[in-house]
């Protein structure tokens, strides 16, 4: 479901004054200022409008391409079984605000050069990522088997929030222009089957350190790199005139992230496969 409109402003201006912050501040727009929920979460079960789901789905597809080596099949099967629970969970992290921060969705943002969220002092999405990772393992061995894929596709949520450059740079949908985040997961969305990976590589040793959090670190690293090539002076100047009714521009805007989106969305399939993999590794013997 897309979160968008005044009443959700609302919502997170109601939130951030519960949680301390000044009026200014919340009236500043700026950086700590409410994100909608990204990358989009249609519904639990279909990857049509859900973007995490889609990854994620398409990275077990890459695992599949690999059994043998190094996947094994009790991995697959595993997945296959639970696969309403760690949907749920992909979903839930979205839409429930112990796991939203109650709309203001501040721990699905992590500034890897900085280290935080755009609430300083907050839970980020590497800290969050990296807590629902090692809890689905412990949740398995202690034999709770539906509580831990649930878990699993927690971290998987946080984890794919950072393969996205907005997530990377703290940049939410009231930074300027605003909308601009959400008109450019609504694109992705649109365009993403354009970029199924149909090889078999993945990245399974994309870091050396078994430590998910560093592999958390190293998406948004990787992610924020592309952060600045979407928010040139001329692509923004595009966004507003597309959001007035200017066709010309928001082609313009479009064909010049498309290539981003399409580097991005290929490096997530592929790293999160490693990703899942990893658990796997750790937790399932």
């Amino acid at each position: 479901m897309k979160l968008r409109g005044i009443s959700l402003c609302w919502t997170i201006i109601f939130s951030l004054l519960m949680l301390g912050f000044p009026i200014p501040m919340i009236l500043g727009m700026g950086k700590t200022e409410s994100p909608y929920p990204q990358w989009n979460t249609g519904k639990p079960h279909e990857a049509t409008n859900n973007t995490h789901l889609w990854i994620v789905q398409h990275a077990i597809e890459l695992m599949q391409r690999n059994v043998g080596s190094p996947v094994e099949q009790s991995e697959l099967d595993l997945l296959k079984k639970w696969q309403r629970d760690w949907e749920q969970g992909l979903y839930d992290a979205d839409h429930k605000a112990k796991y939203n921060d109650h709309f203001t969705f501040a721990s699905h943002f992590y500034d890897p050069d900085k280290g935080q969220t755009y609430i300083p002092d907050k839970e980020h999405a590497k800290d969050a990522g990296s807590k629902y990772f090692k809890q689905a393992g412990d949740s398995y061995q202690k034999g709770e088997y539906k509580q831990a894929f649930y878990l699993l596709g927690l971290s998987l949520h946080f984890f794919t929030d950072l393969t996205q450059p907005m997530h990377a740079a703290n940049f939410t949908n009231l930074d300027k222009p605003t909308s601009y985040h959400t008109l450019f997961e609504d694109y992705t969305e649109s365009i993403q089957e354009d970029y199924t990976v149909k090889d078999k590589e993945a990245f399974w040793n994309w870091q050396s350190s078994k430590d998910p959090a560093i592999w958390l670190h190293a998406a948004a690293v990787q992610a924020k790199k592309d952060f600045p090539p979407i928010v040139t002076s001329e692509i923004k100047q595009w966004v507003e005139e597309g959001k007035k009714g200017q066709k010309d521009s928001e082609r313009k805007w479009k064909q010049a992230v498309k290539p981003v989106i399409g580097k991005r969305l290929d490096e997530a399939q592929r790293i999160t496969a490693g990703y899942i993999h990893l658990w796997f590794q750790l937790y399932i013997k």
